[in-house]
């Protein structure tokens, strides 16, 4: 029996006395072994139960991440296509304008928003598919510390410790700004449609009206945002809450005037100074880390003619963009070794599994990879997203 246990590394999973009694439950990572003369696991083995329930919590976290990077660029087609249909739906629009009345035609405003509320609703919906609360590690500990309550007391030593570095938080930024992208394409079309001359004034009226609402909890939620994803090294997403950012504030100031609101010259200066002086950040992080960030430098470049009076709207996703995210799709639902970077940020190496080639990580740049088997400074092993064939 000792020899399993030390086959299987028990002490891995349990505190052990000195006569092989298992004591305290620990938590561990490690794959499931099977026996060393025919290879099958030990799932039925009750001694063994905690390290199989290990293995198996760890593979849906894998699934868990890999559901998610499916999931995303998913959506991402989506927005891409509700972006590319907008001129038309916009020309349908106007054309159902001519002629309507006032009640009418506000019915027609309604059912045209509809289509961007849908993605809208789809994004937060993923959105909180992919909560901390939502995530294979969290729901078990909330399982357990629940089962410790019912029972009335937590007996000394009893609890289910994890390293929160695993808890995947760049699935929930890299969905919010996918919510900011979303919201900048439907507040921009909105307003664009309150501009026109053949548009009813009580739907101009109305658009603005909407657009004043949403885009102060924009500048709100993107803010919040950019100083979330500053502290967890996620430079790309920190650029896009900075560039969508400077867009909110500008569409409010162009709303602001729309709307006969009295606005301070000094005061419209300083926004402009202060949303340039972030969009320089962008520029800083962009030469930074070339060859992840440097696709966004049109973006940034686009956002600061804006600023500047120069552009309003331009198309916010590009096939460039969505090859990027359909290639992470494709590599996290693949086979191969998983490893995460000096800040925590997963990442798959194929063939063979060793690392091979250095590169860049996605999500902040550091040096991902490595060369001839050997990781680059900082890489480790992600053992509980191993792909695992327990036969």
């Amino acid at each position: 029996m000792s020899s399993l246990d030390g086959f299987l590394e028990l002490e891995k999973h349990y505190q052990m006395d000195q006569e092989g009694g298992k004591r305290r439950i620990l938590m561990s990572g490690e794959a499931l072994k099977g026996c060393p003369d025919c290879r099958r696991p030990f799932r039925d083995i009750d001694r063994y139960n905690r390290v199989f329930k290990s293995v198996l919590l760890d593979e849906l976290t894998r699934r868990f991440v890999a559901r998610s990077a499916s999931e995303y660029a998913d959506l991402m087609g989506r927005l891409e296509e509700f972006e590319s249909s907008i001129e038309r739906g916009r020309d349908g629009l106007l054309e159902q304008f001519s002629g309507e009345k006032p009640d009418e035609a506000r019915a027609l405003l309604n059912n045209y928003k509809k289509k961007g509320r849908h993605i809208q609703r789809l994004i937060r919906e993923f959105n909180i598919s992919v909560l901390e609360t939502e995530q294979p590690l969290t729901k078990v500990n909330d399982l357990y510390n629940a089962a410790l309550a019912k029972r009335g007391s937590a007996e000394e030593g009893q609890s289910f410790n994890f390293d929160k570095a695993r808890i995947q938080t760049g699935l929930t930024y890299r969905g919010k700004c996918l919510d900011a992208k979303a919201k900048w394409v439907i507040l921009s079309d909105w307003q664009t449609i309150s501009t026109l001359n053949s548009v009813p004034l009580s739907i101009k009226r109305s658009l603005r009206d909407s657009i004043d609402t949403e885009v102060k909890e924009a500048i709100k939620n993107t803010s919040k945002l950019r100083e979330q994803c500053q502290e967890a090294h996620l430079h790309q997403q920190e650029v896009e809450a900075r560039v969508y950012h400077a867009h909110f504030s500008v569409l409010s100031m162009l709303n602001d005037k729309a709307r006969e609101v009295r606005t301070d010259a000094t005061v419209e200066a300083a926004v402009k100074k202060k949303e340039l002086n972030s969009l320089n950040e962008c520029d800083k992080l962009c030469k930074e880390y070339p060859g992840t960030l440097g696709r966004l430098q049109n973006i940034v470049e686009v956002a600061r003619r804006a600023v500047n009076g120069q552009v309003f709207y331009t198309k916010v996703t590009n096939e460039e963009e969505m090859m990027v995210i359909r290639a992470m799709a494709e590599e996290f639902l693949g086979s191969g070794h998983w490893y995460y970077c000096v800040n925590g940020h997963p990442f798959t190496v194929g063939d063979c599994g060793m690392p091979m080639e250095l590169a860049r990580c996605p999500e902040c740049g550091q040096q991902i990879g490595g060369q001839d088997h050997i990781a680059a400074e900082g890489v480790r092993l992600a053992s509980e997203f191993e792909t695992r064939n327990n036969n």
